[in-house]
């Protein structure tokens, strides 16, 4: 399967982006804030959870990209190239909407699918998507693959 021109114009582009921001310094001051009073999940507060995972507050904890993808550029486009070019679908979800009060509408896509694994007690782990994106992505898949399996045998 060839790429067509406008694809690999992107992903020129794309290449052209990331060197000009690796030569940049990040002045974003983004910090890690939360409220004084954090809401209670099961009796675990964020606190809690910063305390049994210090590397989610730590000053010095950072990402380290692959070699392969060391901008957020390049990684935005190998994950358009590959839904592009029709990755394989690793998960089977079942979708739960839920209606707002406000007239908004969730959708929570539940792996595995309640047909395959009847609710249990096993723990819920929320995957959160980018903004424009979804449970097709397939970061989202890969992650959510991962966590249903073993060892860990989550529902997502």
């Amino acid at each position: 399967m060839s790429a067509s021109p406008a694809i690999a114009a992107g992903v020129v582009a794309a290449a052209a982006a990331a060197v000009v921001r690796m030569r940049t310094v990040d002045t974003s001051g983004v910090q890690l804030l939360h409220a004084p009073r954090t809401a209670a999940v099961n009796d675990k507060t964020l606190l809690d959870v910063l305390g049994a995972c210090p590397s989610l507050s730590d000053p010095s904890a950072r990402f380290v990209p692959s070699a392969l993808l060391p901008t957020a550029d390049l990684q935005t486009c190998y994950n358009a190239l590959a839904q592009r070019l029709g990755g394989p679908k690793l998960v089977a979800y079942e979708r739960e909407l839920i209606l707002t009060p406000d007239g908004g509408t969730l959708g929570l896509d539940w792996a595995p699918s309640f047909a395959s694994v009847p609710p249990d007690d096993r723990p819920v782990v929320l995957v959160a998507h980018g903004l424009s994106g979804g449970s097709h992505e397939a970061y989202v898949q890969s992650t959510v693959a991962r966590l249903i399996s073993a060892p860990y045998a989550l529902r997502v």
